[in-house]
């Protein structure tokens, strides 16, 4: 499975709890104003990865404790969402999804 992304930001202590690693996902249809990454809403930009690309650049827990999900918008892409989430809490991280989609938006969602 692939998954495009804008980039991977391996430390970050602004984006949730603790030392984390940051995936950045490319494409995103809400362009909320004020929005603090513009540059992730063209879903043709970006880098497109396999996803063991991404979990080989994310590791295991040791200093970093988390992997924060960010974008553009990560429910655009679902499936690699949902694998590498999944992925990740099995190796003992915890995980934080940014969205712009509200609860009962994202029930309805494929």
């Amino acid at each position: 499975m692939q998954v495009r992304l804008s980039g991977i930001v391996r430390e970050s202590v602004v984006d949730g709890p603790g030392l984390r690693t940051v995936v950045f996902f490319q494409g995103c249809p809400h362009h909320c104003r004020g929005c603090h990454n513009p540059e992730t809403w063209d879903i043709a930009s970006g880098t497109l990865l396999d996803c063991e690309e991404v979990l080989t650049a994310i590791g295991y827990p040791g200093l970093i404790s988390g992997v924060t999900f960010s974008g553009g918008e990560p429910f655009q892409q679902s499936a690699a969402l949902t694998y590498l989430a999944g992925v990740c809490k099995k190796r003992g991280y915890h995980i934080m999804v940014y969205t712009g989609y509200q609860w009962e938006q994202l029930l309805t969602l494929p």
